[in-house]
């Protein structure tokens, strides 16, 4: 008799409501955490820390402050991004998604592994300031970097640093946003650069020197696009594995 109470308790508690909802609560993150995984880390990270797409591992997202912006995001993209429309994902795919993110955002804040202020004094007296900006002050041949830690993630920073060819950010017209490219003018010269716009007629490079190009397509000869390449030198032989960990530090710090 004490036995069959026992085994009725149990049962009781496993399929009491506050259970039930705790178990679909967990399955909702797992779920999603799988879609995500599949899905997103390609761009934001298997943890969301970042990549080539901004850090979701935070509480505040400016496109997504609320549950509802940030199915629309996941449902229609960001037009001229990057982010593409996940249109394969049923509706309740798109909650788990989001009940995923939200979960990384309260219990997974970015960590930052190194000494920050290091970093800082390295980037400061290095080269760095001839091509990135950092609160106003700088060069523009290379991306602004005033708030990248909200963009990208400790990890991949120290890939671009060592490897500047390796991540090809994707700007807000859905292009390479630093693709270098040669182009071959019929006159027999080549400026390399890199791409600021095209279209159909005409291309605008920014070579080393920041100084603009703009030429008809009807004078070029050829344009060589090199995905894999940067006029940013790599820095893997300049400083040390931790030196270059400190730096990118202090640039996932600045948000």
């Amino acid at each position: 008799m004490l036995r069959i109470l026992h085994n009725s308790l149990i049962l009781l508690l496993l399929t009491s409501p506050y259970t039930m909802a705790q178990n679909s609560h967990e399955e909702m993150l797992r779920s999603g955490k799988l879609l995500f995984q599949v899905n997103c880390s390609r761009c934001h990270g298997m943890l969301g820390d970042g990549g080539t797409g901004p850090s979701l591992n935070r509480s505040y997202l400016p496109r997504a402050s609320t549950d509802e912006q940030l199915a629309n995001v996941i449902s229609n993209g960001i037009p001229g991004t990057g982010m593409p429309a996940a249109w394969t994902f049923t509706e309740i795919e798109v909650e788990k998604v989001i009940k995923y993110i939200r979960h990384l955002g309260r219990d997974n804040e970015t960590v930052i592994i190194g000494d920050i202020d290091n970093g800082k004094a390295l980037f400061d007296n290095s080269v760095c300031f001839t091509c990135h900006i950092v609160s106003g002050n700088g060069g523009s041949l290379g991306p602004d970097l005033t708030r990248v830690g909200l963009k990208r993630g400790q990890e991949y920073l120290v890939t671009s640093i060592s490897h500047p060819g390796k991540n090809q950010p994707v700007g807000s017209n859905g292009f390479f946003e630093f693709l270098v490219v040669n182009v071959a003018l019929k006159s027999g010269e080549v400026i390399t650069g890199v791409r600021i716009n095209e279209d159909t007629f005409s291309i605008q490079i920014k070579d080393a020197s920041n100084y603009i190009h703009s030429f008809k397509k009807s004078d070029i000869l050829s344009i060589e696009k090199n995905i894999d390449k940067s006029l940013m030198p790599s820095f893997k032989d300049q400083f040390s594995a931790s030196e270059l960990n400190d730096i990118a530090a202090y640039l996932t710090s600045l948000k």
